[in-house]
């Protein structure tokens, strides 16, 4: 078993544990039934494309996500449940682009580089999303759209410092 499979179980089973915490803990015990028809869809699609199967699954956790967001549920629980789903939903489309790679050690470089970006835009995206959370603050639409112009900027040029490093 490799490193990603051992990854993805465990980011499936995070998402899975928080998305039933909340729901359980704030009393709502009939999403139970929905967990098992989870698990018998996830089941019946593994023999499907990928695509399809992790896709369905993503969709199926944002969607009670939202719906524990909506019924005020613990929030920190929807933003890692969320994090975790994406995270086995990039990690279920790696697994399938890595099956026809015969180059081992090309392969285990690529394997190592997608991880550490995985969990670096994981670990950034849960931070940005839980400081959000907490902080309430009104600004004018022209600042929002110039921090909005100045981060797309920082992102480019980033990007770009990045392929030319890289090459």
């Amino acid at each position: 078993m490799t490193i990603r499979s051992i990854i993805l179980t465990i980011c499936l089973i995070i998402s899975t544990l928080c998305l039933g915490a909340a729901y359980i803990l704030a009393g709502y015990w009939l999403i139970l039934p929905v967990f098992l028809a989870m698990l018998v869809f996830w089941i019946f699609t593994r023999n499907q494309p990928v695509f399809i199967s992790a896709s369905s699954l993503l969709v199926i956790f944002v969607i009670l996500a939202a719906i524990g967001i909506t019924a005020d549920l613990s929030l920190i629980l929807m933003i890692v449940a969320c994090i975790a789903a994406l995270v086995s939903w990039d990690l279920m489309q790696f697994n399938q682009s890595m099956v026809g790679n015969s180059l081992h050690k090309t392969s285990a470089s690529l394997e190592k580089n997608h991880l550490y970006s995985l969990a670096l835009a994981a670990f950034a995206g849960l931070t940005l999303a839980l400081i959000s959370s907490y902080i309430n603050m009104k600004f004018p639409f022209i600042l929002i759209l110039f921090l909005v112009l100045m981060v797309m900027g920082c992102l480019a040029g980033s990007i770009q410092y990045i392929r030319v490093k890289k090459h």
